[in-house]
């Protein structure tokens, strides 16, 4: 379920991308909170291990029409069709230790061997998508990016910084500092 802070006008899309009846983040759960929030600058905060990639898609697609600065921060994860949402043209930040990953689409198929090579074709065509949407934004050759997608490719924040999937890391404003603690007055 898509959670939305009026206040903050954040959008958290924490959890599995899919359709939205079946009890996950859907594209019709971005179009209502962008409803809720109206007109203005939106956060889009991603923890999402990805899902589907069409209802990744819509939902962009509804954020990239939004009349408002949107931007995107990775707070923990960003993997797989939640990827979607750092190569849209938004300005992205991740988290200190946010992971992002990258692979080939995956499906479920059922049915004869013309039905497996027909659904094989169309996860070509997923994929094609996939590397032409990272190619648009990664300093990687597209042959560099079908070898990642290829190899499930995992990125921490520094590296998915220097490869470009995303624009910056976010500074953790008065974060606590650790406290020195005296060894020797440790017990165990």
């Amino acid at each position: 379920m898509l959670k939305v802070n009026e206040k903050t006008r954040e959008v958290f899309v924490y959890g599995q991308i899919g359709p939205a009846d079946w009890g996950f983040i859907g594209a019709d759960s971005m179009v209502e909170a962008l409803a809720t929030l109206g007109d203005g600058p939106v956060s889009v905060r991603i923890n999402s291990p990805g899902g589907s990639i069409d209802e990744a898609v819509a939902a962009v697609e509804n954020l990239r029409r939004h009349s408002g600065e949107v931007s995107v921060s990775v707070d923990a994860l960003a993997a797989s069709a939640a990827t979607l949402f750092l190569v849209s043209g938004f300005k992205v930040t991740a988290a200190p230790r946010a992971m992002v990953m990258i692979h080939q689409p995956h499906t479920i198929a059922i049915g004869d061997a013309a039905n497996m090579r027909k659904t094989a074709d169309i996860l070509d065509k997923y994929s094609e998508t996939l590397v032409d949407a990272y190619a648009a934004k990664m300093d990687a050759t597209r042959d560099e990016i079908l070898a990642m997608v290829a190899a499930e490719t995992w990125f921490t924040a520094k590296e998915a910084l220097a490869i470009g999937l995303v624009d910056g890391i976010a500074d953790v404003p008065n974060a606590p500092k650790a406290m020195a603690t005296d060894r020797k007055s440790t017990r165990l």
